[in-house]
């Protein structure tokens, strides 16, 4: 989402009703959560009606509750949740409202939470690994991400889809992302991000016990082709059992044809 105009500092909100009793509450009381995301949607719209660009960042519980921990801070207090809000964030993990209604922007803010949420687990396992092995442990981690990603990415088309999907060993889900790949120069920001945010599942995925299941989606006009690549104890191999795996993440239309991928290089 983008927009013109000066940047407002960012605005911290609560994207899952769990999470709204982090927000302090109002001093004329609190309102509902529906209500809530609304003051949210007409805050921002005013700020954008006068000339200025809204950024939102959602708030993470686990994130939040590690901060207020680290920083003393008592969770749910005015001071933590400012505390928390200026925290400083790469740019393009920021969501620039443009106008959207307010459904899409929950939509959007709730897929920005779960991938923050993410990115915060996987760092966690990327620097015990360092704390544990070393600064080459997440080198060799990045680099072997980098290497596959980079080998599907010479055997996609425009328009394409990149899917990683990925568990740890007790089955709980480590994290899922895909990145469409495009040629637009306009969405470059958005391509850098993406593909950090994927490179960094696979490298997370890589130092810690897990499997998963890589994809690339082809969609044509007489239907869709899938590749895909069953991951686990840190390689990627061409898959026959696609429809089995991947069906049972959302489901797919008949037209869909699941096939092998090509050979990827592997973590050294």
């Amino acid at each position: 989402m983008t927009g013109g105009g000066a940047v407002q500092p960012t605005m911290v909100v609560a994207v899952y009703e769990d999470d709204y009793g982090f927000v302090p509450e109002q001093s004329l009381g609190r309102p509902s959560f529906d209500a809530y995301w609304r003051q949210v949607h007409a805050q921002a719209s005013e700020l954008l009606e006068a000339g200025t660009t809204p950024l939102l960042r959602p708030l993470v519980d686990v994130e939040f509750r590690r901060f207020c921990r680290d920083s003393g801070l008592l969770p749910g207090s005015a001071a933590a949740f400012e505390a928390y809000a200026q925290r400083r964030l790469p740019r393009d993990e920021l969501v620039e409202f443009d106008g959207c209604p307010v459904e899409p922007l929950r939509r959007l803010m709730l897929h920005e939470r779960d991938t923050a949420a993410m990115m915060w687990a996987c760092d966690l396992f990327l620097r015990a690994a360092v704390d544990q092995y070393g600064d080459e442990a997440k080198a060799w981690a990045f680099d072997s991400a980098w290497r596959v990603l980079d080998a599907v990415l010479a055997g996609a088309s425009a328009g394409d889809t990149i899917i990683f999907i990925s568990k740890l060993g007790d089955g709980q889900p480590l994290g899922s992302y895909g990145l469409a790949v495009g040629d637009e120069a306009g969405a470059a920001s958005d391509a850098r991000r993406d593909r950090t945010r994927l490179s960094t599942l696979l490298s997370a995925s890589l130092m810690v016990p897990a499997s998963g299941v890589l994809a690339l989606r082809s969609e044509r006009e007489d239907g869709a082709t899938v590749q895909v690549w069953e991951y686990a104890r840190q390689r990627f191999a061409p898959s026959e059992h696609g429809r089995l795996i991947l069906e049972a993440h959302g489901g797919d239309e008949a037209s869909v044809q699941y096939v092998p991928g090509f050979e990827l290089p592997q973590p050294a």
